[in-house]
């Protein structure tokens, strides 16, 4: 018997979501403290270039997130109509018996 709702899918949505945020915030503050960290002991400005880098680092991982995200979806949409098309021969196929 199949379950009613949409458990499984929701928790992956938000665990996408979670993973999307983390990978989008780690790099950022990451290369901001490694950019503090050394205008510190250099005497350079450094914090604001290390930012920008950490923010195009975050960008690029989110935009992997995504794009694997889509990829998958994709998949399992022509699996689905794959499966469609073939039950519905398997129909055709029995009635004309």
């Amino acid at each position: 018997m199949k379950k009613k709702g949409y458990g499984r899918e929701v928790f992956a949505n938000i665990a996408l979501i979670s993973q999307l945020g983390i990978s989008m915030m780690v790099p950022i503050f990451l290369l901001l403290f490694i950019g503090i960290y050394l205008e510190s002991k250099t005497g350079w400005f450094l914090t604001v270039p290390f930012l920008i880098l950490g923010i195009l680092a975050g960008c690029r991982s989110v935009y992997i997130l995504v794009n694997k995200a889509t990829i998958k979806t994709k998949r399992h949409t022509e699996i689905e109509e794959e499966k469609k098309l073939v039950n519905e021969a398997i129909e055709k196929w029995n009635k004309n018996k």
